[in-house]
């Protein structure tokens, strides 16, 4: 099994694996939010961010960019907003209100006995 979003196994290809980026509270110094004084304010928590990286494999380059196109495709304006199933590799979760802020290739297209190429996707909750 693979990670699906949207119910689409786009990650199925090949190996990949799910982390979830630190918890953080952003901070800034109280001269730019022209507070007197010094010290720092709070803004608030910064949203979890869920990275799966890992390579996509198909039997030729050929094969390889419609799977290039459909990881492209994940980034849209306005953001899509879907669901994130991760059962096989983090027991069972489900994300929902996940969208796509951030894919990148992570290195040049791999030509042997199969062409992959490896990648890097950032999901983000929405939060209205």
């Amino acid at each position: 099994m693979s990670v699906t979003y949207e119910n689409q196994a786009i990650f199925g290809s090949g190996p990949h694996r799910v982390t979830r980026g630190p918890r953080v509270v952003s901070l800034v110094p109280n001269f730019a939010v022209d507070r007197p004084g010094a010290g720092t304010t709070v803004i608030g928590a910064a949203e979890w961010e869920v990275v799966v990286t890992g390579r996509l494999v198909a039997a030729d380059v050929a094969g390889l960019m419609p799977l290039r196109a459909a990881l492209a495709e994940l980034v849209t304006e306005p953001p899509t907003v879907g669901k994130l199933d991760m059962d096989a590799i983090r027991g069972g979760e489900s994300l929902a209100d996940m969208m796509a802020v951030r894919v990148e290739e992570t290195g040049p297209v791999a030509v042997g006995r199969v062409a992959s190429v490896g990648y890097r996707v950032v999901f983000r909750r929405k939060v209205e």
